[in-house]
């Protein structure tokens, strides 16, 4: 039981440690799966979680600063994994959050828009 709690941790952790940079750049530019988030919310979003399709766990926040309402940052992969389908998780300043299901390898650009967040609630 706890070898396969720290397994998973482990491939959790090499899968949903991707790294993003707010300065436009596009940074490790060869990874099909880097994306701009695009915050088209009235509220900052002050967390992101990326985390693959198929794990439970949302790893560790990812932003170095907060995207701003209109504001936008490029996310980039830093792990050879191919894998395609991730969820995405913007928390808002109000501390709600919306989540994305993303197929990384055909979509470039995200775009969390509303007033507010879907959910209440951060986990």
């Amino acid at each position: 039981m706890l070898s396969n709690l720290l397994r998973n941790t482990l491939i959790t952790a090499a899968i949903t440690f991707p790294i993003i940079s707010l300065s436009g750049q596009n940074a490790l530019a060869s990874d099909r799966r880097n994306f701009l988030v695009k915050n088209n919310n009235e509220l900052e979003i002050i967390r992101l979680h990326v985390s693959s399709a198929s794990s439970r766990y949302w790893g560790r926040n990812i932003l170095n600063k907060d995207i701003t309402s209109g504001g936008s940052g490029m996310v980039s992969f830093s792990n050879s994994s191919n894998q395609c389908f991730y969820d995405i998780k913007a928390v808002y300043s109000n501390r709600t959050h919306d989540i994305n299901r993303v197929n990384l390898c055909r979509v470039y650009s995200i775009r969390f828009n509303g007033h507010g967040g879907t959910y209440r609630g951060v986990n």
